[in-house]
């Protein structure tokens, strides 16, 4: 049996109320879909949620290449 690990869940709309959100992204490979991701910022119907965070601070996106 694995062990106890302790989980929180945060949906949408208690992540929207952060004053700070901050998505790191790493390795090439993932260049498309961060662009469909940016495209789809405005889109409340986005089928990615991370389009669909809107914080009430500040989104930081840090992206590492390679």
């Amino acid at each position: 049996q694995p062990p106890f690990v302790p989980r929180i869940t945060l949906t949408l709309p208690v992540i929207n109320k952060a004053r700070m959100v901050i998505f790191l992204v790493s390795g090439g490979d993932k260049t498309g879909i961060l662009a469909q991701i940016r495209s789809e910022a405005n889109n409340p119907y986005s089928p990615y949620p991370a389009a669909r965070v809107r914080p009430t601070g500040d989104l930081v996106w840090m992206v590492l290449a390679g």
